[in-house]
């Protein structure tokens, strides 16, 4: 969750500081009363400098590389001052009294607390240092013994011409002339001594095939033409455990939480049943190589009753509708647990019961939280805190946005008004992807079809819980020129001619670079219809999310002096629009 959460931060605060360099916004100085704090409150209170720098030290290494100092702690002001403005005005607000929130945050906070909990076990199980060493010599073996290493260069470069020359070149040398020419046309990096498990299969077959000093590709990915200029290949070479070790607990930490839980579960007498009433392993349910063909038989959850008990902890009953409310769906065929499913290249039972599993650990870590009184140490009790405050919050958000048809209305106008008339009057295209690890593979399989041995529906069957995707309906404003001129040319009902190269990572499949393109279907452009009850969700929630900017706002107006020297009135002025994103950001900064 905490990478998910990185990602998330970095993406939305680079797009706050593209919209305008922060010297646009700091030029213009405010005349008010001087102070040196970042943030000055109408009361009188600060936001100091040492508070600033604590939270600029918990900003993740990911983001520190890509902003400026100045960015950061623009971005870092406008949040600390967000947290105190909303705490003062939550504390005012009828929804801190309300019944059914406190029960809701307390809900939240103990799932929190045995997240932690189990994340604490995880980390002093691994101090264990003969457990550890043990856990990295069986990785070792199973994942590199008997493999090879790989020293490439990794070049990229969207000019054909310039692909063409590297293709062309015989050797390190003349490809390194290359790049000295055409600097401004490739970028590369060196990998050294890396484990040919990091590549794709086609990368390592092509390696072993052509030896050093050869140029491996080109590999289509994300529109540019990558290259690789074989440099060394030696066996892999094992490093002391004592150099790896730290580095090494990431790598561990989720083999020692199933452990950890494994203890707990066995502690509280836990038993999970499919829907035939069955017992589950819990640890079984999802295959831990996904390579090796899965040969269990599936489960059929339809047509289990919402009191069908599918789990007992410590003798007490979990049924199918609580696992329902946990995950608030009204179907384990929800779009979100078939979406899961696709991205994880595992079966909608599966996921099912890996769901049943997470409500399972949630009530286990709660009965461990209460009985070690966890959730009382100060350290833990400060976290939950911040987790309160973020709960209350956004309680009070959702309590003062609601939004109107009119308000709907009004959003949806403007986005369709955002959209070009070009747009408008093109078609959308149905498309079925079917994608493989090898060309060769992909090329069997297309010439199966276009002879008539196989039908492309049949292929699609075969590879339905790997490979197999169906985009729906495509705009050409969604992809990629090269994609949209493939989809452009072909008849409906019919594959492309060739195999494409694609990128498999952006449908969930790694490695799976190779793809049969079947157009479905063709038909004008679909433009969204507020009478679609799925469409009118979508733009009230836009509605609501905006009304909550323009609420933070005036809080904000209301009890902010000035962040780093100027006023909200004076940052809106100067660019409106940067404003409401760095708000915008502000509600969906979680603190971890």
């Amino acid at each position: 969750m905490k990478r998910i959460f990185n990602i998330f931060l970095v993406g939305v605060v680079l797009a706050i500081f593209q919209i305008q360099s922060p010297s646009a916004i700091a030029s213009s100085s405010s005349e008010k009363k001087e102070s040196n704090a970042p943030v000055v409150f109408r009361d009188g209170s600060v936001i100091a400098e040492d508070e600033l720098k604590a939270a600029l030290d918990q900003v993740p290494q990911q983001l520190s590389n890509q902003m400026t100092l100045s960015d950061l702690k623009q971005c870092l002001s406008f949040h600390l001052a967000y947290k105190k403005v909303m705490k003062k005005v939550v504390a005012k607000s009828p929804i801190s009294k309300s019944k059914k929130v406190k029960d809701a945050i307390e809900k939240r906070k103990v799932t929190a607390a045995g997240l932690m909990l189990q994340d604490e076990a995880a980390e002093k199980a691994m101090e264990d240092k003969e457990d550890l060493k043990k856990h990295y010599d069986k990785m070792w073996e199973a994942n590199f013994k008997d493999t090879e290493e790989y020293s490439l260069l990794a070049i990229t470069t969207s000019d054909l011409k310039v692909a063409k020359k590297i293709e062309q070149a015989e050797g390190e040398a003349e490809v390194k002339n290359i790049l000295d020419a055409h600097s401004g046309a490739v970028k590369f990096i060196e990998l050294k001594d890396k484990p040919e498990a990091m590549f794709p299969p086609e990368v390592v077959k092509d390696v072993k095939k052509k030896g050093v000093n050869s140029v491996i590709g080109p590999f289509k990915v994300r529109g540019v033409q990558m290259f690789f200029v074989v440099e060394d290949i030696h066996p892999a070479r094992k490093q002391e455990f004592e150099v790896v070790a730290e580095n090494y607990k990431k790598i561990a930490k989720r083999d020692f939480t199933a452990k950890v839980m494994e203890g707990f579960y066995v502690e509280y007498d836990v038993k999970i049943f499919g829907p035939d009433g069955k017992p589950i392993d819990p640890f079984k349910i999802i295959p831990k190589d996904p390579k090796k063909e899965d040969k269990s038989k599936p489960l059929d959850f339809s047509k289990v009753k919402d009191d069908f008990v599918t789990a007992t902890v410590d003798g007490e009953k979990i049924t199918i509708k609580q696992v329902k409310l946990f995950f608030h769906v009204e179907s384990f065929l929800d779009d979100s647990f078939l979406a899961m499913a696709q991205q994880f290249k595992i079966r909608p039972d599966q996921v099912a019961l890996y769901a049943v599993k997470l409500v399972v650990d949630d009530a286990v870590l709660a009965k461990k939280v209460k009985k070690l009184k966890f959730n009382e140490s100060p350290k833990v009790r400060e976290k939950l805190e911040i987790i309160e405050d973020m709960e209350l919050t956004h309680a009070y958000l959702k309590e003062d946005t609601k939004v109107t048809n009119e308000d709907i209305k009004e959003t949806f106008s403007s986005y369709m008004k955002a959209i070009p008339e070009e747009d408008k009057n093109d078609h959308e295209i149905s498309v079925k992807l079917v994608l493989f690890e090898t060309q060769e593979d992909a090329n069997a399989a297309l010439k199966s079809i276009k002879s008539g041995e196989k039908k492309f529906s049949f292929v699609f069957k075969q590879h339905e819980s790997k490979g197999a995707k169906d985009l729906g309906y495509v705009k050409k404003r969604e992809t990629s020129p090269e994609f949209w001129g493939i989809l452009k040319t072909g008849a409906s009902g019919t594959c492309s001619d060739q195999v494409a190269a694609i990128d498999g990572a952006i449908f969930g499949f790694d490695g799976m670079n190779y793809a049969i393109i079947y157009i479905a279907d063709r038909r004008p452009v679909t433009l969204p219809k507020l009478s679609d009850p799925g469409v009118k969700n979508q733009f009230k929630a836009l509605a609501q999310r905006k009304k909550a900017v323009e609420l933070i706002k005036a809080d904000m107006k209301s009890e902010v002096e000035t962040v780093n020297g100027q006023s909200i009135e004076e940052i809106e002025k100067a660019n409106p629009e940067r404003l409401d994103r760095t708000l915008d950001f502000c509600m969906g900064y979680v603190p971890q």
